[in-house]
């Protein structure tokens, strides 16, 4: 999680995550091959939605968290809206 949350959302390099992070660029270039074969997509390209990952790690990370309607940060929806 934290080489996701360095790299795609910060958009670090690798070199930069290794060095944050004390561990070898190996390991880190593992670690985004390991993102690369859970979700199907390149690291590279997930940080096009970095400012929306940076918005849902907001929320959460929101003191008042426990009172978020988590399903909303998935759906995007008003609390109010319906669905037809």
């Amino acid at each position: 999680m934290t080489v996701f949350r360095l790299y795609c959302i910060r958009g670090r390099s690798i070199s930069e995550v290794a060095g944050d992070l004390e561990c070898s660029r190996t390991t880190v270039f593992r670690r985004l091959q390991a993102i690369r074969a859970a979700t199907g997509v390149e690291p590279e390209a997930l940080r096009r939605f970095s400012p929306h990952f940076a918005k849902i790690e907001a929320q959460i990370s929101d003191p008042r968290a426990k009172h978020i309607y988590r399903k909303n940060l998935i759906d995007d929806e008003d609390p109010g809206e319906t669905r037809e």
